[in-house]
C-alpha cells in the first residue's frame, strides 16, 4: 500500500538507513514529506515491505532514528513510510500553517 498523505519537498539530506540495528545503507533523499522520504542508493538490496529506521541529515527529522516501512524498492533507491508522522524542522517554513 502506497499512499502518501502530505506533500514531499525536493531536498538532498545525508541518510542512514538501518535493519536490525545495524547499518546497512548510507545514501541521500531525493525528497522528504512529514510521513516518508524516497532515499537514493547505491546499491539497494531491501525489497518492499521491509521495516527499516532511518536517521535523515544532522537536525533534520525532530529526534534521532524514525521507524519506517519499504513502500517502494527500485535500483535507485527506496520509498519509505514513516510509522508516525515527523517533524521536519529544517523544512518547516515550506509547509502551510494551520491557524
Amino acid at each position: 500500500m502506497e499512499h502518501r498523505c502530505a506533500k514531499r519537498f525536493q531536498a538532498r539530506f545525508d541518510a542512514l538507513v538501518y535493519r536490525g540495528g545495524g547499518l546497512v545503507f548510507q545514501g541521500r533523499t531525493r525528497n522528504i514529506g512529514t510521513d516518508g522520504a524516497f532515499i537514493e542508493l547505491p546499491d539497494n538490496r531491501l525489497t518492499r515491505n521491509t521495516l527499516v529506521e532511518v536517521e535523515i541529515g544532522p537536525d533534520v527529522l525532530s529526534g534521532s532514528r524514525k521507524r519506517a516501512m519499504v513502500v517502494h524498492a527500485g535500483p535507485k533507491g527506496i520509498g519509505l513510510m514513516f510509522e508516525t508522522v515527523v517533524r521536519i524542522p529544517a523544512l518547516e517554513s515550506s509547509f502551510p500553517r494551520v491557524a
